[in-house]
C-alpha cells in the first residue's frame, strides 16, 4: 500500500511538475523548480521552472508573438483571451494573457495558426547563489 502511495505521488510530481507549450511542432517544456534556497533572491509564492539548458526561470503574463500577416493581431485580440500590451516592431507585437493559468495553452493554440511565425511566452532568468568559499 505504502509503495502504490509513493509511486502515485512520483508520477504526480513527473506529470503535474512540468509545464509545456507546443511552437511549430516544437514541445517546449519547464520543469517545477523548488530548491529556492539556491536563488539570489526568490519571491515567497512565485513558481520557478528550469529549463533543459540548466538555467532556472520565471514566467509573467506576457507573450511575444511575430506574425506573418500584419491585421491577424485584430483577430487574435477577438478570439483569444489576450490583451494588447505593446508593440517591439512592425510584426512582433507583446501581448498579455487576461488569465495567467492559460499561458501556455494559449501559446500553443496560437502557434497553430499559419499567421503566427512564432508565439511564446516572456520568461526571466532567476541568478543563482555564488557558491560558499569560492
Amino acid at each position: 500500500m505504502i509503495r502504490l502511495a509513493l509511486v502515485l505521488i512520483i508520477l504526480s510530481f513527473s506529470l503535474f511538475g512540468q509545464e509545456c507549450y507546443f511552437a511549430k511542432g516544437e514541445r517546449v517544456c519547464f520543469k517545477a523548480f523548488f530548491d529556492t534556497k539556491k536563488l539570489k533572491n526568490p519571491k515567497i509564492g512565485e513558481k520557478y521552472y528550469k529549463f533543459k539548458d540548466g538555467y532556472v526561470y520565471t514566467f509573467n503574463d506576457k507573450i511575444k508573438i511575430t506574425l506573418n500577416y500584419m491585421g491577424a493581431i485584430l483577430y487574435i485580440v477577438e478570439n483569444f483571451e489576450v490583451e494588447f500590451f505593446d508593440k517591439k516592431d512592425h510584426d512582433t507585437y507583446i501581448l498579455k494573457v487576461k488569465n495567467k493559468n492559460e499561458l501556455f495553452s494559449i501559446v500553443t493554440n496560437l502557434n497553430e495558426l499559419s499567421s503566427v511565425k512564432l508565439a511564446e511566452p516572456i520568461i526571466k532568468r532567476e541568478e543563482y547563489k555564488p557558491l560558499m568559499g569560492k
